[in-house]
């Protein structure tokens, strides 16, 4: 995958279908609390996504520092 091959120290936990279908861009959240701020915009940065820091309410809490969500215009 093109983040664990570009950014240094990312290990990708899990893939799966986001909690709602109707994202229009990717979507990069910081669920570290703060701890991984420069990698969550790196990864924006590499996937043109926007960058959030509250899990969005239709998906799951998780035990991952960084969310990503692929939109729809990806």
């Amino acid at each position: 995958m093109q983040i664990e091959t570009n950014i240094k120290d990312v290990e990708i936990l899990k893939v799966a279908d986001a909690g709602k279908t109707d994202y229009i861009s990717n979507l990069v959240v910081d669920l570290s609390g703060g701890k991984f701020t420069d990698m969550v915009k790196e990864i924006a940065e590499l996937i043109g996504g926007q960058v959030g820091s509250n899990l969005p309410e239709s998906e799951a809490p998780s035990d991952a520092d960084i969310l990503v969500i692929v939109g729809k215009g990806s």
